[in-house]
């Protein structure tokens, strides 16, 4: 598909970029997700795949799921275009054995019988860095680990004011928009995100059955992340993200276009933490 890209800066401080770079340079070389604490990648045993912002701007893959194809021991099924059921085998174990956790929420569906995370809706717009550690991990974060982990964060708030306008257009009517601010006002810190995306997509299904309907998508996603500082050792964040997206799916080779063939998803995701450190950050809770 081919695609064509925009991109504005509409404001942003000298100091919030200075800022960023000098972020992005330490955590490029900080892995969270095996230890559950920030911890140098030369002192993990674990086997893991790092992939920060500076990956992801240079790849500039449209979802999550293409920039995870890329990822050692790690393989990826769509069942058909853009939007469709897309999942990930960990090493050959079944998707449900894999946790997949955005900005410490975990993302596996309880409602699905297996468990398993679709990630159909989520894109590489206003994600930070991702992390994927191979091999089981039960005994941190249970037995949804037993393959790995996959943990992904988002754009954190940053100092100063910044404004980004990203739009996109390209083939089969795709058009995507995506607007993020990022500051902070006094104590409070926040990241803002809105997304959305149409196209008119491909079939799935062989032509050679007369099999002729688009597969459509439309996705929609707001996303915050809210910060406090209520004392010098203790502060409080908040995040919520919204996804509603519809899509068009296709059956089989012969008889595969089905007007009534289609998968809305509409999905609130929240979560609080107060966070509070003694004896000079020594011990966090």
């Amino acid at each position: 598909m081919k695609r064509f890209i925009f991109s504005l800066l509409l404001f942003s401080s000298s100091f919030a970029i200075a800022q960023k770079d000098t972020m992005n340079a330490s955590i490029s070389e900080i892995v969270v997700s095996a230890t559950r604490t920030a911890t140098s990648s030369i002192r993990l045993a674990s086997s893991f795949t790092l992939i920060n912002s500076s990956d992801i701007e240079s790849k500039q893959k449209l979802s999550v799921i293409d920039l995870l194809r890329e990822v050692p021991g790690l393989s990826v099924t769509r069942s058909g275009g853009i939007g469709t059921m897309s999942n990930v085998f960990l090493r050959g174990a079944n998707p449900y054995h894999t946790l997949v956790i955005l900005d410490g929420a975990v993302l596996n569906d309880p409602s699905s019988p297996s468990g398993a995370y679709d990630f159909s809706s989520l894109f590489a717009d206003n994600i930070e860095r991702i992390e994927i550690v191979r091999g089981p991990q039960s005994t941190l974060y249970g037995s949804d680990a037993i393959a790995g982990i996959i943990n992904i964060f988002s754009r954190r708030p940053e100092n100063g004011f910044n404004l980004r306008l990203n739009a996109e257009t390209g083939s089969n009517s795709l058009y995507k928009g995506n607007l993020t601010a990022l500051g902070t006002i006094g104590k409070l810190a926040y990241s803002i995100n809105f997304l959305k995306m149409k196209t008119d997509g491909i079939s799935a299904a062989s032509s050679r059955y007369g099999n002729s309907e688009r597969d459509g998508f439309e996705n929609n996603i707001f996303s915050s992340n809210l910060g406090y500082d209520i004392l010098p050792n203790l502060s409080a964040s908040v995040i919520y993200r919204y996804t509603k997206s519809y899509a068009d799916l296709d059956q089989n080779e012969k008889m595969g276009d089905d007007i009534n063939f289609k998968t809305d998803l509409e999905e609130h995701l929240v979560r609080g933490t107060l966070n509070y450190d003694m004896f000079q950050g020594k011990w966090e809770s």
